[in-house]
């Protein structure tokens, strides 16, 4: 799917703290309300949001964007996933200052494939349960230098916010047919 062939407008963003547009904030999260339904097909569907119990670290971990691979790239005209992350909580809050790196509102994953500029807003995902889960949601991360892991918005922080402002039964989660996988990334190591 070329993601030039299709527009999707919003006719309103929920931005989590107001404060956000004038200040540095930690909340690195919004909502979108869209001007029309989505077309759900083979390359569009919904996302499973996780729950309470879902536990705070994860093994195995998906991330989809369609940002740069390098400095020197240009960005990705379809849509590529990187499998193989980690979470390195600890690894992050050892490299990023406190004021920078909350756990509790951030999570980080290390892999030999990471993520760049044009991924920011992008899935960090998990798969249970037979469905895939978004966990986390593109932040930031130290211009592309793959020894700095990116951060990522954790979403159980923000569970009961995006359940207040999103349609009630919106919850529903679409068993992983995995029928279509976006291509793999493909990134220069080191």
């Amino acid at each position: 799917m070329n993601y030039h062939q299709h527009a999707i407008f919003a006719t309103k963003i929920e931005l989590y703290d107001e404060s956000y547009k004038d200040a540095p904030d930690p909340h690195d999260i919004a909502l979108l309300t869209l001007k029309k339904p989505v077309k759900f097909n083979d390359y569009v569907s919904t996302i499973c949001l996780p729950d309470k119990s879902f536990p705070k670290h994860f093994d195995n971990l998906i991330v989809a964007g369609w940002g740069i691979t390098s400095l020197t790239d240009s960005f990705s005209k379809t849509l590529k996933t990187s499998d193989d992350l980690k979470q390195s909580d600890q690894f992050c809050s050892e490299i990023y200052p406190a004021t920078t790196f909350n756990e509790d509102i951030f999570m980080c994953a290390k892999s030999v494939n990471n993520v760049c500029f044009g991924d920011s807003g992008g899935p960090l995902m998990t798969r249970k349960r037979g469905s895939i889960y978004v966990v986390g949601i593109g932040s930031f991360s130290k211009q592309c230098d793959y020894s700095y892991p990116p951060v990522f918005t954790r979403v159980t922080y923000y569970l009961d916010w995006i359940r207040a402002k999103t349609i009630p039964g919106a919850q529903k989660c679409p068993l992983y047919s995995g029928t279509r996988n976006p291509p793999k990334r493909k990134l220069r190591y080191g």
